[in-house]
């Protein structure tokens, strides 16, 4: 009876757990964990999973050590919490093939499912932005101004980590991901931090891809808009330059998959 009474339970918190965690609602020990400790949440039911966090220096190394891949350090301070930089557009996508194996081989991930950067839209969908398209591209709405903190400038103490000029953090360079409170998705910095590489080619230069999201180096109202975008060489590494992972998993192996990877209470860490 009483090994039964554990399973009944047991099976309530897993279907408790996925539920909440597919619309968006669920508590940090709900959120999909893989072996790196990297954790995902659900933006909604048509968006792949996405990291709450910018990939770190912990993650990378361990990429980096084991395949033997060149990665240089930056000239200031980090920790392993901090976001890696000084990686291109495919230094991020080797990270992600590797993971994706990585995961596989495991036993965590299913075939079908795989690691990557998310493209412009998704990033958009996951900072809480209307999609623009041709149709509505001049909709007042969407032309308003938007900064991750809101619409007013400049931004308040602790918005995110942008330029020591502003005033706001207390930090010179990169700082530990989740510094800052996370969006309203359960992101943490979508806005400052470090530059965020997207699968998308910019302006449609097959050797310029997209980048959102701003970076410690930025100050200006525009630069920090979240609708911003920049491009540039998708070979280039630069120290204000990470990524953002995201976790793309076919509907039908959702559910067995985030019963892997969502960590019982016990089990679940805090955020670092």
């Amino acid at each position: 009876m009483h090994y039964l009474f554990q399973r009944f339970w047991h099976s309530v918190f897993a279907f408790i757990s996925l539920s909440s965690f597919l619309y968006g609602q669920a508590p940090e020990s709900a959120k999909a964990v893989n072996h790196l400790g990297m954790q995902f949440q659900v933006i909604d039911k048509d968006s792949p999973l996405f990291s709450i966090w910018e990939t770190r220096v912990v993650d990378y190394k361990t990429f980096s050590d084991e395949t033997g891949r060149k990665w240089d350090a930056p000239d200031f301070e980090q920790t392993g919490l901090h976001p890696v930089v000084n990686v291109s557009w495919g230094d991020a996508v080797a990270f992600c093939r590797w993971l994706t194996l990585r995961e596989q081989t495991a036993g965590t991930l299913p075939e079908g499912a795989r690691y990557r950067l998310p493209t412009s839209a998704e990033w958009d969908k996951a900072a809480g932005l209307s999609p623009v398209t041709p149709q509505n591209m001049h909709r007042a709405d969407l032309m308003a101004i938007e900064y991750p903190w809101g619409g007013d400038w400049p931004p308040p103490r602790n918005a995110g980590n942008y330029h020591p000029d502003l005033r706001i953090d207390d930090y010179n360079f990169t700082a530990p991901v989740g510094s800052f409170t996370p969006s309203a998705s359960g992101l943490y910095d979508l806005g400052g931090n470090v530059w965020e590489w997207c699968m998308d080619p910019y302006n449609n230069a097959l050797d310029f891809r997209v980048l959102r999201g701003a970076s410690w180096r930025m100050r200006t109202p525009s630069d920090l808009q979240t609708r911003f975008r920049v491009g540039n060489i998708m070979n280039l590494r630069l120290d204000t330059y990470g990524f953002r992972v995201v976790l793309e998993i076919p509907a039908e192996q959702m559910d067995q998959t985030l019963e892997k990877m969502i960590p019982s209470k016990d089990e679940a860490e805090p955020l670092p």
